[in-house]
């Protein structure tokens, strides 16, 4: 006759596996999280404008803080709503819907677009660099 002990090892290693690939693809599966901006003092100013077509241009200056065009809307954002993004996605992925409540209207309408010191982007704004003394400009327009 096997003892009690016996009994409860299979089960208690079978829980422990399982458990153990619940929580390795829950780590695989969380999104990347950056580290929060040191509290330390951001130099310099990156200039942020927006260029809808029938209105006069805005501008706003702001820290460099997260280092890309994304972040620099955002941060122009968090002043004025004028400049507030609505953004789907990540990373690379990172796609911006709206700005200011003037959503992309899709194929052959007008769309939000960002150049960088006057080179149109190829890439997300979300790894897009910028730094001080760059200026970012979001146009509302048609293709060109």
């Amino acid at each position: 006759m096997a003892s009690p002990a016996r009994g409860w090892a299979f089960p208690l290693l079978l829980m422990a596996v399982l458990g153990a690939v619940v929580l390795w693809n829950t780590i695989r599966s969380s999104p990347n999280v950056k580290p929060a901006p040191t509290n330390g003092p951001v130099e310099g100013e990156v200039v942020v404008e927006l260029n809808v077509e029938g209105q006069p241009p805005l501008e706003r200056a702001v820290p460099p803080v997260g280092g890309n065009a994304l972040s620099a809307l955002q941060a122009a954002g968090e002043a004025s709503d004028a400049f507030r993004p609505d953004v789907s996605g990540s990373g690379s992925s990172a796609f911006v819907e709206a700005v200011g409540g003037v959503g992309n209207e899709g194929f052959g309408g007008r769309n939000w677009t960002f150049e960088v010191n006057g080179r149109p982007a190829d890439r997300s704004a979300a790894i897009t660099p910028v730094k001080d003394g760059d200026r970012v400009l979001w146009k509302f327009a048609p293709p060109e």
